[in-house]
């Protein structure tokens, strides 16, 4: 518990990620630690390409219609994490869309989009979330 008039020190990593009740101080830089922080997050248009204000991504690779994998910047720990997807479904047309995302490994995540039982590119949003 935190006393007043007394210094705070910054947190450490291990501190962050095990959400100890501590009278410490995250830094700008380990905040990204936390278990609850995006780890990072891209918008991906219709043709593949990232759109401006990705974080944490390298590249992405377009391994067929409607399948991507998304590398990321900074390994996770083990491919135990999770991630959480949007993507543009016409509303007007009676065809199911979906998003399935199909392997995961500590540095990339692959993943599908189709429409009417079919692949088709179009514009996504993938975040992840666990630790690296």
């Amino acid at each position: 518990a935190f006393t007043p008039g007394t210094a705070i020190s910054r947190s450490t990593q291990a501190a962050i990620e095990a959400e100890t009740d501590e009278a410490t101080y995250v830094s700008p830089n380990l905040v990204r630690n936390s278990p609850s922080s995006a780890k990072g997050f891209v918008r991906i248009d219709a043709a593949g390409a990232i759109v401006a204000g990705s974080y944490n991504i390298t590249s992405i690779t377009d391994t067929g219609v409607g399948d991507r994998t998304v590398v990321w910047a900074t390994d996770f720990s083990n491919a135990n994490y999770t991630c959480v997807a949007a993507f543009a479904e016409d509303i007007t047309g009676s065809a199911a869309s979906y998003f399935s995302f199909d392997t995961f490994g500590v540095g990339s995540v692959r993943h599908a989009i189709a429409r009417a039982a079919a692949l088709v590119d179009q514009a996504t949003g993938v975040v992840g979330f666990g630790d690296q």
